[in-house]
């Protein structure tokens, strides 16, 4: 399954997975487990490109409670799992 795929059916799946997240940082870690659980073929770094590309759509859908689009943050594989905003 390509990258894309893959981030299509997350952002679709969002309501159930982050039925208990409101805000981007709370979202991520999240996202990063679906996709993990769900594709573990993906790499870290396709599972960081995925997990900044649905948070993006779902700002986007204005899945967020109270954020603009462009807070958005990003994790950076290799790097923990806090998050830094770009």
């Amino acid at each position: 399954m390509d990258l894309e795929t893959i981030i299509n059916e997350a952002a679709d799946n969002a309501d159930d997975f982050l039925s208990e997240v409101s805000r981007t940082g709370e979202a991520r870690p999240v996202i990063r487990q679906f996709l993990k659980e769900r594709h573990p073929e993906l790499s870290e770094e396709e599972i960081a490109a995925a997990t900044a590309r649905i948070i993006d759509v779902l700002a986007a859908e204005d899945f967020f409670d109270g954020e603009e689009h462009g807070e958005t943050m990003t994790w950076r594989a290799g790097e923990d799992d806090s998050i830094h905003e770009i």
